[in-house]
């Protein structure tokens, strides 16, 4: 038995868990979502014919492939970049600005999964484009701001 927790958007396929459930449909459970487990003494049922190998690289395939997928420019606080880039499809092109910090183009799988991963960068990140996510930053920052005036 699993319990599910927060884990927010944007995580990488590896991050969860091909199975099945009781009726033989095709599941995948976020691994950042498991609070708890606990091993049952009966073993999973599933057809012979199920090979979760192949079904992990098919949904993998099918996560970084599909999708609305999003380039993101920006400049990153080298100390931000290992975090930024484990969540990112990939690293379009990366190079060091004469400030210190980099310039970055990544890929993510989405609109949602782009503002989720600048966001966890916090200060660190400065959106160049595309303009829609300058903004959706900048209005929460706004937003989260306003909140915590005393």
């Amino acid at each position: 038995m699993a319990h599910g927790g927060p884990g927010g958007p944007g995580h990488r396929a590896r991050a969860g868990l091909p199975a099945g459930d009781e009726v033989g449909e095709e599941r995948t459970y976020r691994l950042s979502r498991i609070l708890a487990a606990e091993e049952l003494a009966e073993a999973a049922q599933r057809a012979e014919e199920v090979d979760l190998g192949r079904a992990w690289q098919e949904r993998s395939h099918r996560f970084r492939t599909g999708g609305k997928q999003v380039v993101v420019s920006l400049r990153l606080d080298p100390a931000r970049r290992d975090d930024l880039l484990a969540t990112a499809l990939a690293v379009v092109t990366e190079a060091p600005e004469p400030d210190g910090r980099l310039r970055l183009d990544l890929t993510f799988q989405d609109r949602r999964h782009a503002e989720w991963a600048v966001w966890q960068a916090a200060s660190g990140a400065e959106v160049l484009s595309p303009e829609w996510l300058r903004h959706a930053v900048r209005d929460r920052a706004a937003a989260i701001a306003e909140r915590h005036v005393e």
